[in-house]
């Protein structure tokens, strides 16, 4: 069953997402470098002992508690999902589907915080998240 946050409660769990996400140190690894985010997120997931692993498990922990008041796909995971959905002819094959892209939504929106350039564009996606939270709140009344 969800977990309902309130707004205050998506408010500072979105701040230290953000906190985590941007203020994570990459110095001990600089003479490494990642294809993409997720390689580098499979890599702290899969490398026990990882310098990162502490501060991964504290973001999966937001962002299981988030997750459902974030946008479900960004950019072009959004196309890809919305291109596959199109063919879908099963509740349970959209299910599968879903499940599928859902590590991508978290790494994409991973990826969203950490090109953050302006203050404004960190309220729009506290307000989007906000409004997800809201709609399904008033979904459940």
């Amino acid at each position: 069953m969800l977990s309902r946050l309130s707004k205050q409660e998506l408010e500072n769990d979105l701040y230290q997402l953000r906190d985590l996400v941007t203020g994570l140190d990459y110095s001990p690894i600089s003479n490494v470098t990642f294809l993409n985010m997720e390689s580098f997120y499979s890599y702290i997931q899969t490398t026990e002992g990882s310098l990162f692993s502490d501060h991964y498990q504290e973001m999966q922990k937001i962002m299981d508690r988030v997750e459902p008041y974030l946008p479900f796909a960004i950019g072009k995971t959004a196309i890809q999902f919305l291109t596959e959905a199109a063919f879908i002819e099963t509740d349970q094959d959209m299910e599968r589907l879903k499940a599928e892209y859902i590590p991508r939504a978290r790494i994409d929106f991973i990826h969203l915080l950490q090109n953050i350039k302006t203050e404004n564009e960190w309220i729009y996606i506290l307000e989007l998240c906000e409004s997800i939270r809201k709609e399904k709140e008033d979904e459940n009344i």
